[in-house]
């Protein structure tokens, strides 16, 4: 009977090892779907740089009897209008950017800078350009 006592109790205590040790866990497999999203960008606006052939001014803010601005020409070439020391020399377009080059003159030194603007031509009559917080409008003449 002693020898039974035994073998049940080493029976009950390999059953509850065994119970107790780490079983690996059976694999999850879950049922996903993908789902894609498209970013839809506008495809670049063609800009005609016809329109923006022509001479466009803006009142001048020290005389308001005068205005000033630039003229482009059909070639790529500029011309300031009342502007003495910022004389405008080329211009062209790339992109949604209009790009101008100038020659700051003043106290007998000279220096040229290409400037890039955001621009926006409305009715053909206005020309909005921006370059980070200036903001300027011009008439077309």
């Amino acid at each position: 009977m002693k020898l039974t006592k035994m073998t049940l109790a080493i029976a009950f205590m390999a059953i509850a090892f065994a119970s107790c040790k780490q079983q690996p866990e059976a694999p999850v497999t879950e049922e996903t779907t993908t789902t894609e999203v498209v970013e839809e960008t506008a495809a670049p606006v063609a800009v005609d740089t016809k329109v923006l052939v022509g001479s466009w001014t803006q009142p001048n803010p020290i005389n308001d009897k005068e205005v000033q601005g630039f003229e482009l020409k059909e070639d790529g070439t500029a011309t300031s209008i009342n502007m003495a020391t910022l004389k405008t020399n080329k211009w062209w377009v790339d992109g949604d950017k209009l790009f101008l080059e100038q020659e700051s003159i003043g106290n007998g030194t000279s220096a040229v800078d290409t400037v890039s603007y955001q621009f926006e031509v409305v009715d053909g009559t206005t020309l909005n350009l921006v370059n980070g917080e200036s903001k300027d409008s011009f008439t077309k003449k």
